[in-house]
């Protein structure tokens, strides 16, 4: 998969949760600048990590008829795995 192929797939859901945009690969417009300070996030995220959490959903999938559709098992296992993981890191409320 293409690096930034991949990393849409992996960035697009996350939006989701935090109310957040993705802005294209040429960049943020001038009028938009983000003034946040993602370098703690950018340092710690990592290709293995990522790799090691796919892994994680893949094997999940594997557990329950090869789906992490919506309404199935797998997406049961996913969500209480995305709570574990988001709880481990601080995350409040999960």
């Amino acid at each position: 998969m293409p690096t930034a192929l991949l990393a849409v797939a992996l960035v697009a859901p996350m939006t989701q949760l935090t109310g957040t945009s993705v802005t294209s690969a040429a960049g943020p417009s001038s009028a938009k600048i983000d003034k946040v300070n993602t370098k703690e996030l950018r340092d710690n995220v990592t290709v293995g990590g990522i790799l090691a959490h796919e892994r994680v959903f893949q094997r999940i999938a594997n557990q329950n008829g090869g789906t992490r559709a919506s309404g199935t098992s797998g997406n049961d296992a996913s969500a209480a795995q995305s709570r574990a993981t988001a709880g481990a890191g601080g995350l409040p409320g999960a």
